[in-house]
């Protein structure tokens, strides 16, 4: 078996028949995959959909931690390699075919596949989506190992790793980027590599706004992992490779560039929210024991 594919959902009746149908018409042969979903406890009916699809292996996970319900995954899978994707998401017809290219080599054990936005998205959400892929090639192709993340809607790891350094940590944001910088630590930053042809739609994005609440939402996880953020030279350099990769107008790169304040400012605010809330049980904790 070459590919186990794990999916976790709670309550994605509205996207799941999409993904799975997405994952049924994989180009790569049938024998040599498996289809694993879990259950983590949906209550709108999305495993009736999924029990719709006889190739599909279905699970439950009561414990609502999407990174328990992968690591159940784990438990089953017989795959040489994990793929994960996300209930919410679509895969290109050569996803796995793809993954596996990236795999020939020997020194890659965990791949990043292009993350796409919703078919017919803002312009907003369009530009945040091209700039979010740049953030990726550069840091990836650079190897700017202590900025690396991760992003489990799409991305593949050798079962060989998990049996080596363990399952993903249960913290319910950041298991990912997580094991992504334990790989590089311990198996050097070539280990993790970034393929622009292993493609995946994020079907629930579709504004600007949703963006920003995902980065405010990351930004108060991101005290969570050692992970460093990218530098504002960084930034500025991603910024225009991002405008002449995609030939901007000034205005458009104009708009690009209020957006990304816009996205730091929001991932910073959810930085400071985390930090206020960790101040505050921690005065409580101490109030407690005197």
């Amino acid at each position: 078996m070459t590919f186990s594919v794990i999916v976790p959902f709670l309550n994605e009746g509205k996207y799941i028949k999409d993904c799975a149908r997405s994952l049924l018409a994989q180009d790569f042969p049938e024998a040599e995959r498996e289809l694993i979903f879990i259950d983590n406890d949906s209550s709108d009916g999305s495993s009736s959909f999924v029990r719709q699809f006889s190739e599909i292996q279905l699970l439950n996970e009561h414990n609502h931690n999407v990174y328990v319900a992968r690591n159940r995954g784990l438990q089953m899978a017989r795959g040489e390699i994990i793929a994960f994707t996300d209930a919410d998401c679509v895969v290109s017809g050569d996803w796995l075919s793809q993954f596996r290219k990236a795999m020939e080599d020997p020194g890659v054990l965990i791949a990043l596949g292009a993350v796409y936005f919703r078919p017919g998205c803002s312009a907003a959400a369009k530009l945040f989506e091209e700039f979010q892929r740049e953030i990726s090639r550069h840091i990836f192709t650079n190897r700017i190992s202590e900025k690396y993340y991760g992003y489990t809607n799409n991305m593949a790891v050798r079962a060989s790793v998990f049996k080596e350094l363990g399952k993903f940590s249960e913290h319910p944001v950041t298991g990912d980027t997580e094991m992504v910088q334990r790989c590089a630590r311990h198996y050097g930053a070539a280990s993790v590599a970034y393929f622009d042809n292993a493609k995946v739609w994020h079907m629930e994005v579709k504004a600007a706004v949703t963006c920003l609440k995902k980065l405010f939402f990351y930004g108060n996880y991101n005290t969570a992992t050692k992970r460093k953020n990218v530098t504002i030279r960084e930034f500025f350099t991603i910024y225009l490779a991002c405008c002449r990769k995609n030939a901007y107008s000034f205005w458009k790169a104009a708009y690009l560039f209020l957006l990304m304040i816009l996205g730091n400012a929001a991932s910073f605010a959810g930085m400071i929210t985390a930090r206020i809330a960790s101040g505050k049980a921690a005065a409580g904790n101490k109030r407690a024991r005197i």
